[in-house]
């Protein structure tokens, strides 16, 4: 089991308890970040003036990931994640190729914001993929699927030398 916690202004103060409360139970907290595109509300994003409490919190939440290896978030996740709630965006989004959503119905779509009924990736990278603009999230899929190869590397080896 894994708890899924989606970071956001009325709760972020709370992620080392939350990650406490995990490693109590004996799962792994998976962290993303909050996307107004679900909701259309703005207020859920952390404003500028309390990005600096949420570093200081990733920091708790780091130095917690290193004594028990709770948290699942890498090191890359937690740099997007201050990317995105300082620029409200992060460019580049490669929904459709790096990963995709299997409708219900079979049809897919390039990821859960943008709903389509695809038949397939090569025609959600010809229609989709090649106008996409959005930058609108950072959820833990897009942080794990878009992470460069050299973050895959050093993620792969710290998870290593975390099982011996």
């Amino acid at each position: 089991m894994t708890f899924s916690c989606v970071v956001q202004r009325e709760n972020f103060r709370d992620l080392p308890q939350i990650a406490e409360f995990a490693r109590n139970w004996g799962v792994k907290l998976n962290l993303s970040t909050c996307t107004w595109l679900r909701t259309n509300k703005k207020e859920y994003l952390i404003p500028e003036d309390e990005l600096e409490e949420l570093e200081n919190i990733i920091k708790k939440l780091r130095e917690h990931k290193k004594k028990y290896n709770t948290v699942i978030a890498s090191e890359y996740t937690f740099k997007k994640m201050m990317e995105y709630f300082k620029n409200l965006t992060v460019g580049n989004c490669r929904a459709g190729e790096k990963f995709l959503i299997v409708n219900p119905d079979a049809t897919l779509s390039p990821c859960g914001l943008h709903i389509g009924n695809y038949t397939s990736q090569k025609e959600i990278i010809a229609d989709f993929l090649k106008n996409n603009t959005c930058g609108n999230c950072m959820t833990s899929i897009r942080a794990n699927t878009e992470k460069p190869f050299k973050y895959q590397i050093i993620d792969t080896l710290r998870a290593a030398r975390r099982a011996h």
